[in-house]
């Protein structure tokens, strides 16, 4: 079991995470499955994202920016909101996945060649653009 620093922790810094998914347990100890090599190369995976993050700028800019605020830097898409909660969406290189946290809640989401959309890995049928637009309707009260 490897302990990871909480990407979007506390102040202090002090939020630990278990990277526990997928692991097996054999003979009392914990060992994490090998991960499989994603299908789609870094490059199409980094265009997609690209292309992801223009959409969701091109969405909010027309809404007042005291409503719901953003900042994109590099592989961050960073929301604010007015009443203070935030909202990250960012880039997993090594899964291809895109990872938004929120509501101290986090998803993952992977995207799907057959429907051109970025699904949850859970398997719920989340999409990465509904989740965003319930996101800004409940803490904006605004259209995505």
């Amino acid at each position: 079991m490897e302990l990871k620093r909480a990407p979007f922790g506390s102040r202090s810094g002090r939020i630990y995470h278990a990277n526990v998914r997928g692991a097996a347990r054999a003979g009392g100890t914990l060992r994490a499955a090998p991960l499989q090599s994603p299908a789609m190369d870094e490059s199409r995976f980094l265009q997609l994202a690209d292309q992801t993050f223009r959409r969701l700028q091109d969405l909010l800019e027309p809404i007042d920016p005291d409503q719901v605020d953003y900042e994109l830097a590099g592989d961050v898409f960073k929301l604010s909101f007015a009443n203070g909660v935030k909202s990250v969406l960012n880039t997993q290189r090594p899964t291809r996945q895109l990872w938004l946290a929120a509501r101290s809640k986090a998803w993952h989401f992977s995207y799907d060649e057959a429907t051109g959309r970025w699904m949850d890995d859970k398997g719920e049928g989340v999409e990465l653009f509904a989740c965003l637009r319930e996101l800004v309707r409940d803490f904006a009260g605004a259209t995505l």
